[in-house]
Order: structure tokens, then sequence, then C-alpha cells
């Protein structure tokens, strides 16, 4: 009888855990990689009902488990309509420790051991949160790929924090201004990015936090909050810097340098270091609301802009919109400021289409 968790099964399950959830087809991209790319659509479909098929197996054996996602709209392209989305429980994963353990290769559990601390207990997620989830598994793919075929460039980390990571998850206090009154106030806001990843190029080590918006936040204060939560954490320096050594927090460490140990950077002078936001849609409306959004706060580089057809064409590429080389188009806009939303959202669309676009890292 064939070992259901060969090496070739467990190291997709190690891929799988690490993302945290998967698609049938990111699960057949990521262990074909480049071969997956460059195959044609039968090939491609011929390998996904492969792999289905043994994922179908590890879940019968308890490995893994699985929740359905209905496709949105025949209008869509059906080979990007995922139906089911595969992910990792705590009882999945003692239930691979148990067979790893039967077969007398416990050297193999270092690939689970780090994603076991954070396994959840939940077997269900709403509609939602699945494609939330899948577009930044979608994200991760489309980066990796990218730095895989760019000389001088790698990834030190990739971190998904969403939907919680206590590690990372934190409140932000920001002074506001009362519309109403004019006077000021102090108000917690949650700070909780998407997933967190480094580049490393010849100048050193570029930090990245990552918003996937699948249109679920729609209220203009949600939004807003969003946003000044990070432009304060950027000012208050809560990435970088020690708080007052005078009061000192219990267990107090800047998220810079828990990376920096977390990951053994190998990084000195953390002090000063920063970080960039990247906002990445499923569409240009989309973008371009959350881009004037962004526009709104002083800072000029700390958000940048994207699709996710955008990104997936090239992360590393000239596909991030951010405010400072949108300052060309201020004229234009101060000139059509008090036309009617129809008007101003076409010329904003049109300057937006026409600004220079800027690549990471």
């Amino acid at each position: 009888m064939q070992n259901i968790l060969s090496h070739r099964n467990v190291e997709m399950l190690s891929k799988i855990a690490y993302l945290q959830i998967m698609t049938t087809k990111q699960i057949a991209f990521s262990l074909f990689d480049r071969d997956f790319a460059s195959m044609d659509e039968k090939q491609k479909a011929s390998h996904v009902r492969s792999i289905s098929k043994t994922l179908r197996k590890l879940e019968n054996a308890g490995h893994i488990s699985r929740n359905w996602i209905p496709t949105l709209s025949t209008r869509e392209r059906p080979e990007f309509q995922p139906s089911s989305a595969w992910f990792m429980t705590r009882k999945n994963f003692l239930s691979i420790k148990k067979g790893i353990d039967t077969s007398e290769r416990m050297d193999m559990w270092v690939l689970f051991e780090d994603m076991f601390e954070e396994a959840k207990s939940t077997d269900r997620y709403a509609q939602n949160t699945l494609r939330h989830e899948i577009g930044i598994t979608d994200v991760f793919l489309s980066i990796m790929r990218a730095v895989q075929s760019t000389e001088g460039i790698t990834m030190p980390f990739f971190l998904r924090t969403s939907p919680r990571r206590k590690d990372v998850s934190t409140t932000v206090i920001a002074t506001l201004t009362s519309k109403e009154t004019g006077k000021q106030y102090q108000k917690k806001l949650p700070f909780n990015p998407d997933a967190l990843f480094a580049l490393r190029d010849k100048n050193g080590i570029t930090f990245y936090m990552i918003e996937y918006d699948n249109n679920t936040e729609t209220t203009h204060e949600k939004l807003t909050n969003k946003f000044i939560a990070y432009d304060e954490y950027r000012k208050q320096k809560l990435f970088c810097a020690y708080g007052d050594p005078q009061k000192p927090k219990k267990d107090e460490m800047p998220l810079a340098w828990w990376l920096n140990t977390y990951f053994n950077l190998g990084l000195k002078n953390l002090d000063k270091v920063g970080f960039r936001t990247l906002f990445v849609t499923t569409n240009v409306n989309r973008r371009n609301d959350l881009f004037m959004k962004g526009n709104e706060l002083p800072t000029s580089a700390l958000f940048h802009f994207t699709t996710l057809e955008e990104l997936q064409a090239n992360p590393l590429g000239s596909v991030w919109y951010r405010k400072r080389e949108f300052s060309a188009f201020d004229g234009e806009m101060q000139a059509v400021a008090k036309a009617r939303p129809s008007v101003r959202r076409k010329i904003r669309d049109r300057c937006i289409e026409e600004m220079e676009r800027v690549s990471i890292p």
C-alpha cells in the first residue's frame, strides 16, 4: 500500500501550511512553478486534476481540510474561479505528526513546527474571508515568482498575518480632530496588516506590509481609520523604535526588531528602518478610490497601490501608484474641485492612468 505521506505529499502539505489557504490551482502552480507557467491549458488542467485527486486522498486521511467556493459570476473566466480552498486545522497538523511518526520519519516534522504554533481549530470560513485569504496567497505567489526570476533580489521572509497574529496585530493611539467641535481627541485604531515581507538587494533590506482589498470594507470611517493607523504607526516610529526607556512596557519589542530576531535577518541599526504599505485591489475602480483616500494624508511615499492583475504581471516592475508622482496633476484636480462628482471621477481616473508609476524595491 502506497504511503499517503510520501516525500512529495509532505512537501505539498508544508507549502499549504506555510501559506495557510490555497486553491488547487495555486498548489499546482507552487509545485511546478515555472514549468506550470509554460504549460498549455490542457497540460495545466491535467496537473490540476492529478493534484486534486491527491488532495482528496489527504483529506480523507485527515491531513488537510477544505471549504467550497461558489462561482461569483458566469461572466468571469472559469479557470480563475476555484471550487475549493485547502487549509490545515490543528487537528490536521496532529494527524500529519502521527502519520510521520508511524512511518518513523519524525525528522520531517520540522517542516511544520513553526506553522503548528499558529494553527487554528476552525474548519469553516465565511466566503468573503476565503476570497480575501486566497487573494493574499495570489500576492505571495506572484512576488515569489518575480523574485526567483530576478537576479540580485531575494525575499528573506513572507509572513501572513491575516486575519490576526498576536506578534504583529496591535492598536495605535491617534490624535484626531472633531469635525463638529474642532477639538482634538484620542482614539485607539486597530493595526493589522494582511501580510509582511522583505526584499533584499544590493542596497539592503526593505520591509513591506500588504493590504489585500477585495472591496468588503465600504464605510468611509473604516477606510479612513486604516490609513490613519498606518500613518501614525510610521510617525510614532512604532515599527522600529523602543518607547520611553524610563517606562518600558512588558515584553516590549518593536516589530522590526522582532522580525530581525524571528527570521535571523542579521540587521543592525534598526532604530530608523522604515516600511512601505502595499494596497492590492481586485479592480481599477477600487484601486483609484483607495489611492485618492490615501492621498488625503501628508505622507507621499508610504502608500503604494496596484491591482492584482497588474501585480501578477510583474510585482517588481513599474506597476505601483503613489502620491508623490500624482502631484504633477494637482492643477488639473484643483480645476475640477467644484465640478459634479462624475466629472471629477472621470478626470481623476484619467490622471491616475497617465501618471508615472514606480517599482519596488
